[in-house]
C-alpha cells in the first residue's frame, strides 16, 4: 500500500516529491514498528498507542503537505515553469 502511495506521489507531484520524503520516510518507520516483519519484535501496548497517535499526526501533515504540492504541482503545469517570473 505505501509503495502505491508512492507511485502515486512521484506521478502527481514529480521532482516537488523531494517535499514529502521526510514524511513518507516517517510514515514508513512508523508502520514498520507498528507491523514488523516475521520474527520482528511487536511493540508493548502502551508503545503501540504512541506509535499510533505520532503516526495519525505523521498523516495529517503529510495529507496537508501533499494538498499544497498538488496545488503547486498543478499550477505548474497549467502555466509552465517560467511564468510568473520577471525578467530584466
Amino acid at each position: 500500500m505505501l509503495s502505491r502511495l508512492e507511485q502515486l506521489i512521484d506521478t502527481e507531484l514529480g521532482p516537488l516529491r523531494e517535499g514529502v520524503e521526510p514524511l513518507v520516510d516517517e510514515l514508513r518507520a512508523g508502520l514498520a514498528a507498528l507491523y514488523p516483519s516475521a520474527g520482528g519484535r511487536q511493540l508493548p501496548p502502551k508503545e503501540q498507542e504512541g506509535q499510533r497517535a505520532q503516526l495519525a499526526q505523521v498523516l495529517d501533515t503529510l495529507e496537508d503537505v501533499l494538498e499544497s504540492l498538488q496545488r503547486a504541482a498543478r499550477a505548474r503545469r497549467h502555466t509552465g515553469p517560467g511564468a510568473g517570473t520577471r525578467r530584466h
